[in-house]
Order: structure tokens, then sequence, then C-alpha cells
């Protein structure tokens, strides 16, 4: 078995889905430039993108960078099945336990390991409407647009969590362990499986500089 095959057999092993039939014609969908469009088995809905890049990103975030908050993922032919999570919303000044959901994640440092996992995948273009919350957690989608160079802090990193930007707060302890524990060998790998170049040369840099006094702002930019 060649290791795509196997790649794609473990991404379609993560969530199990029915077949989906079309609703929406593709001009009709929204994010219709990027080629996106809404499917739904009558019952669940799922955002169908063309290439691979979503499944990519799901498979480290959960095989090798293991963070939370990443919607279940599926390689349907050519494309990449995104489900809908139920129950989930987009921030909103009227939903203050959405707040209080989001805020437990830049505490726990959910979002900054996020910021860390954006940055070695080239994630560059995560803003804060690619954030959700739901009853069962924070969720961050739309992860395709990978392996890019970074521009500048991205939007949600100028948000005052606590009374302090977020690119401005230091890194969790916890989150300098997790990045020098992450292995460039296995990050490697994990990109060979779907035909990705090494990127193990950023990580091993970004384990030499981090300190506790790397801030996430930092981090979002190497």
């Amino acid at each position: 078995m060649n290791n795509l095959l196997r790649a794609l057999r473990l991404i379609e092993a993560l969530e199990k889905t029915d077949q989906w039939v079309e609703t929406q014609k593709p001009e009709e969908a929204s994010w219709g430039e990027s080629g996106a469009r809404w499917l739904s088995d009558g019952k669940d809905r799922v955002v169908e993108k063309p290439g691979h890049e979503e499944a990519i990103y799901h498979d480290l975030a959960h095989n090798f960078f293991k963070i939370p908050g990443v919607s279940p993922t599926k390689v349907v032919g050519e494309a990449t099945h995104q489900r809908e999570i139920p129950g989930a919303h987009h921030l909103s000044d009227s939903d203050p336990r959405g707040w209080d959901t989001y805020h437990a994640a830049v505490r726990n440092g959910d979002v900054e390991r996020l910021a860390v996992v954006d940055s070695l995948m080239g994630k560059m273009d995560r803003h804060s409407g690619n954030f959700m919350v739901s009853p069962r957690g924070f969720y961050h989608v739309d992860n395709s647009d990978l392996f890019r160079e970074r521009r500048d802090i991205p939007d949600y990193l100028h948000y005052h969590p606590d009374g302090q930007r977020l690119a401005d707060k230091k890194l969790n302890p916890e989150t300098v362990s997790w990045v020098r524990g992450l292995s460039e060998k296995e990050f490697d790998h994990h990109l060979a499986k779907w035909g990705v170049r090494p990127r193990s040369g950023t990580l091993a840099y970004l384990k030499r500089v981090v300190t506790p006094d790397t801030t996430v702002g930092e981090v979002s930019r190497l």
C-alpha cells in the first residue's frame, strides 16, 4: 500500500459520513470564488473544498500536533469534506457564553498552540472569522491555504483577552515544553504521506529560539 493510499484511509477512518447529495449549485454556494460549496444528506451539512489541504491540516492537527478544535474532515476523491459542527456558531457580542468558551481556550493555551501550528504549517490567512464555539468547546475552521509565507500578525492576535493583547502574551510554559517535544523527523514523515516537502527546518528553528519569554506574536511570524 503506497503512502498516499494509507493517508487517505487514515483520514476516512477519522470520521464516517453518509453519501452526500448536492443541494446547491456551485455558482450559488458560499465561498464560490474558492470553489467551495455546501452539500447535505438531508440531515447534516458539509463544506466541500477542492484539493486535500483541509485534510492535511486535520491529519497533522490530530496525529502529530495533537491539538483540539478541528472539525471532522474526510477525503472524497479530489476534494475534502468538512462536516458542519452541530450547535457551533461564530463569536458574537450577543453570546457571552461563547466568549467564555473562547477565553478559556486562550487561558489554557489552545489558541496560542493554534498560532504555533498555523506558523509551522504555513497557514497564514487565519482570522477571527475562522473561529466557532459550541457547548462542546472552541473550534477553528477553514484550515486550507497552507504552506504560505507570513506577512503580518493575524488579526485575532490583536484581540485583548484579560486586558492584554494576545500577540503580546508570553507563551504558557506548557506550550514551550510542547514545542520542544515535537519531533522534526515525525513532522516530515506526516507531511511526506501527502507528498508535501519537508518543513522540519522551520520546526528546528522554532525549537532553538523558543523560550518562556517568547510571545505569541513572535511565534506567529516565523
